[in-house]
């Protein structure tokens, strides 16, 4: 067939054509964030989620709890999955990247500031200002918690990890 990859995997395929992240929740459903949407797959079955995720400008993570969050990357909307994949739209201060911290808690990124939710609290940790002292808007492109620092990569500040009491770049570890 035109397109096919392997295992049937390509154009017309339930995964899409562009495979842009992959996850695995507590149950052990794959979700696949693809050009042509969100799909949950569990075992032996794919549920298309209706998201239409064309622009290749997502993020995507789960929480301590098992659910799935998704955020638009440049528009900041934020939406969260509820039983069998329906996006449910969330209230609240725009995230531009997500992330499962080492603890199981979700970070989700803004242009000013990380987000650290968990079950009991949500800390706020500011993101640097800029070297004129004032705040900074960061475009980010990444998060990670390896245990020890959480580490941000934006377009503005490069890559750069919080390490509980402030923000260091790479060069300075």
């Amino acid at each position: 067939r035109e397109g096919a990859g392997p295992a049937g995997v390509g154009r017309g395929s339930a995964a899409g054509r562009q495979r842009l992240a992959i996850l695995e929740d507590r149950e052990s459903n794959m979700w696949v964030a693809s050009n042509d949407g969100l799909i949950r797959f569990r075992p032996k079955r794919f549920i298309v989620t209706g998201m239409d995720l064309s622009d290749d400008l997502y993020s995507i993570a789960s929480d301590r709890s098992g659910e799935v969050w998704v955020a638009h990357t440049v528009e900041g909307k934020r939406w969260r999955l509820a039983p069998y994949g329906t996006p449910v739209p969330q209230p609240g201060q725009p995230s531009y990247q997500l992330a499962r911290g080492r603890d199981g808690n979700l970070l989700m990124a803004g242009k000013q500031h990380i987000l650290r939710v968990s079950e009991a609290a949500v800390e706020t940790i500011p993101l640097p200002s800029g070297q004129d002292g004032k705040p900074r808007i960061h475009r980010s492109m990444g998060l990670l918690d390896d245990g020890k620092l959480l580490w941000s990569e934006s377009l503005d500040a490069g890559s750069i990890a919080w390490n509980g009491r402030g923000w260091v770049t790479s060069a300075e570890l």
